[in-house]
């Protein structure tokens, strides 16, 4: 009797089920169809060069403040990155 009302319930449902393979041994025991989630929706995303900024901060080994560094850069992220590392440097030879 309960798989039948479990069965009969089971197939009026509208609710999709998710991608777990616990719950479909589960369907399948009761005899319940199984409705499968939609596929994803694919969205085109288009990246635009973004310009960046880069800068650092020192502090001595006790973790008081000691000179700080930022500049507008202007170049992609990947350029920014290595000029902020470059300029940590410089400015830490100094």
């Amino acid at each position: 009797m309960i798989t039948a009302s479990t069965s009969l319930s089971g197939n009026k449902a509208r609710k999709s089920s998710n991608n777990s393979i616990r719950d479909f041994k589960k369907f399948k025991r009761f005899n319940a169809n199984i409705h499968h989630p939609r596929a994803p929706i694919i969205k085109e995303v288009i990246w635009n060069h973004v310009t960046s900024s880069c800068g650092g901060i020192f502090r001595n080994h006790e973790f008081e403040f000691m000179i700080f560094f930022a500049e507008y850069l202007g170049l992609s992220s990947y350029q920014a990155k290595l000029c902020g590392a470059m300029g940590a440097i410089e400015l830490a030879y100094q």
